[in-house]
């Protein structure tokens, strides 16, 4: 009974209060000069959030580090934000390429060419002027063979045959005392020495051509020339010595084949003598001569 009693109580001093406030509210409103005289206005509350009891209170954001200032003069500046300025990033180098080693070619050695000994010279009082002489109607009779001509008598025992010989090698001494390989020296031509010789009308014959006779003039019968004996000559490149008489011999017959002139005196089809003398001076000097006859 006391519970409800103080119930009671209670509600009636509740009730009492709110129309005590809501009069106070109605006295204030019209006092005021902003509405119709004698019409009272309540003004407007601001509704204030109820929070559930369990809900969590949010947290208020910080501000912003970049703030606005406001100042009497004039209104709110525009915040404005300061920018960190960016690291400014620095070039990588890149490295450059290294160029590839070039190969050296491979240099491929020129072989040296083996010189070739230097022949040994012979003194020239070693060799034979009999032998070389026999040795060159030898090879001229080979030569005159191999074109299918009569070889030529060499042979000195006969008459002719040694005039022949004496001719030529009397010649060939004046050769040698005037270093020089000429039909005519001291002014003696080849048919002066035929003629002195007795030997002009024996040694002339009849051409292989009807009508045409071979005789002493013009050189026609005879054959000058010289080489060396026992000492060294070039020939292009190459240092040659004739160290025998089979080698002198040889020089001596390959240089008149090797002239159209005495290749043709040497090889006429009706010669039937040969006489052949030479001189070699003690420097090696050959000097030779060989005299034709029919």
């Amino acid at each position: 009974m006391n519970k409800a009693l103080l119930l009671v109580l209670t509600g009636a001093a509740v009730v009492s209060l709110v129309v005590g406030a809501l009069v106070g509210a109605a006295a204030m409103g019209g006092s005021s000069g902003g509405g119709d005289p004698g019409t009272a206005t309540a003004r407007e509350a601001t509704a204030l959030p109820l929070t559930q009891p369990g809900t969590p209170t949010a947290t208020p954001r910080p501000q912003s580090a970049a703030t606005s200032t406001r100042t009497d003069a004039g209104p709110a500046s525009t915040p404005t934000a300061i920018r960190t300025p960016s690291p400014t990033p620095t070039p990588t180098r890149t490295p450059s390429p290294t160029p590839a080693a070039t190969p050296t070619p491979t240099v491929t050695s020129t072989p040296t060419a083996t010189p070739k000994p230097t022949p040994t010279t012979v003194p020239p009082r070693e060799f034979d002027r009999s032998e070389i002489a026999a040795l060159v109607v030898q090879f001229i009779n080979d030569r005159r063979e191999s074109e299918g001509l009569d070889p030529l008598d060499g042979d000195g025992k006969e008459s002719v045959l040694e005039r022949l010989d004496w001719m030529a090698e009397n010649h060939s001494v004046a050769m040698a005392d005037a270093d020089a390989a000429a039909h005519e020296i001291d002014g003696r031509s080849s048919v002066d020495r035929y003629e002195g010789y007795d030997l002009y009308r024996t040694c002339q014959w009849a051409s292989s051509e009807a009508g045409y006779q071979i005789r002493a003039d013009n050189n026609e019968l005879e054959a000058v020339g010289r080489t060396t004996a026992g000492q060294r000559y070039q020939v292009g490149n190459e240092v040659r010595v004739n160290g025998n008489e089979t080698a002198v011999a040889r020089q001596i017959v390959d240089n008149w084949w090797s002239s159209t002139v005495y290749r043709e005196r040497l090889a006429r089809p009706n010669a039937a003598q040969i006489g052949v003398g030479l001189q070699i001076t003690m420097s090696g000097d050959v000097f030779v001569t060989a005299n034709l006859c029919g």
